[in-house]
Order: C-alpha cells, then sequence, then structure tokens
C-alpha cells in the first residue's frame, strides 16, 4: 500500500486510531469516547479492506484480459501461418 499515497495515509490513521482506542482502553479520559474512537476505526479499517479487494479484482480482471488477448494473438499467428503454409 505504500505505493499509493492516500491509501498509505489511511493505513497510518488506522493504527493511530487502533493505538487511541487501546489508550482509553488503558484509562486515559482525555481523548474523547471509546466509541467514537471505535467506530472512526472500524471505518477506516473497512476502507483498508475494501481497497485491497478492490485492488485485487482489478488486477485479476487485467490479467484475464491480457491472457484472453495473447490467446486471440497465438490463434491470429497460427491461422496467418498456417494459410502461408498451404500456399
Amino acid at each position: 500500500m505504500v505505493k499509493n499515497p492516500v491509501m498509505f495515509t489511511v493505513e497510518i490513521g488506522t493504527l493511530v486510531m487502533l493505538f487511541v482506542c487501546i489508550w482509553i482502553l488503558a484509562g486515559e479520559q482525555s481523548q474523547g469516547s471509546f466509541t467514537y474512537n471505535l467506530i472512526i476505526f472500524l471505518v477506516l479499517l473497512l476502507t483498508l479492506l475494501f481497497a485491497n479487494f478492490a485492488e485485487a479484482v482489478a488486477e485479476a480482471r487485467e490479467r484475464h484480459k491480457l491472457s484472453h488477448s495473447v490467446k486471440q494473438e497465438k490463434k491470429l499467428l497460427r491461422s496467418y501461418f498456417n494459410r502461408e503454409e498451404s500456399k
């Protein structure tokens, strides 16, 4: 995720909110309510999970398109060379 600066920032924010939630559970009272911080942490975590899933789907789709394109090119070249051999 370091290659995408926005998602890297979300990752850092998620870690910070995790530490804040743990700090609140340890007894700190100056960081707001636990519920609010937990909701922010969960939203950031879901954002990271969805982004990873979306990136994986996009890569798989791209790989599929590339393999399909390569198969079509092989088929085209075979038909071209088969035509040349029959002349």
